[in-house]
């Protein structure tokens, strides 16, 4: 039963990493347009889903130490 728990832990953590790693991509692209970008406006709705995606992968990262 441990090795159950363990395997199945071990692929949450693998999808975690994965999903974090495309959460950090879309970040970056975002960063870029941020930096590019010269409206206020545009600038501000970019930070926002900068913001969002950094959130969701802290919530991500909660629900798996909660989970351990």
């Amino acid at each position: 039963m441990s090795f159950n728990y363990m395997t199945i832990t071990k692929e949450q953590v693998q999808k975690f990493h994965r999903e974090r790693i495309n959460h950090k991509k879309e970040q970056n692209l975002l960063l870029a347009k941020i930096q590019k970008e010269s409206d206020p406006d545009t600038k501000k709705t970019l930070l926002k889903e900068y913001i969002q995606i950094n959130q969701k992968a802290l919530q991500e990262y909660q629900e798996i130490i909660n989970q351990s």
